[in-house]
């Protein structure tokens, strides 16, 4: 098992877009669970027209994966908490400053669907 922010990975063949798998258990102290072996992710969610000011991989890409796991598991966090989570993130990884805050907007803004298709 690793410990986040060193997060295990690898591309997921066969499938018609950029989908990534975890390949081995990662602990993640801040929210005290465990991103199991197996659970996939897109990373960001950018649209391609978009990647020349904020790449879908890169220091974003360990940020990415918890909140992707959240989303589609968390029966405790809000959504807001699990964006704000996503915002720190970022920040702690290094993201430029406006990116980060770009980032935490598309979230705000643009998640909703992506929370309610595991909630109901």
């Amino acid at each position: 098992m690793t410990t986040y922010p060193d997060i295990r990975f690898k591309k997921v063949e066969g499938v018609g877009y950029d989908l990534f798998e975890v390949t081995e258990d990662c602990f993640v102290p801040s929210i005290q669970t465990i991103i199991p072996k197996g659970q996939t992710t897109d990373f960001a969610s950018i649209p391609r027209i978009f990647w020349a000011f904020i790449p879908p991989y890169g220091r974003a890409t360990n940020p990415s994966i918890p909140h992707d796991f959240l989303y589609e598991k968390s029966k405790t966090m809000s959504r807001i908490e699990v964006d704000k989570l996503f915002l720190v993130d970022l920040i702690r990884a290094d993201v430029p400053i406006w990116q980060c805050v770009l980032m935490y907007t598309a979230v705000r803004w643009f998640g909703e669907k992506a929370w309610r298709k595991h909630r109901f």
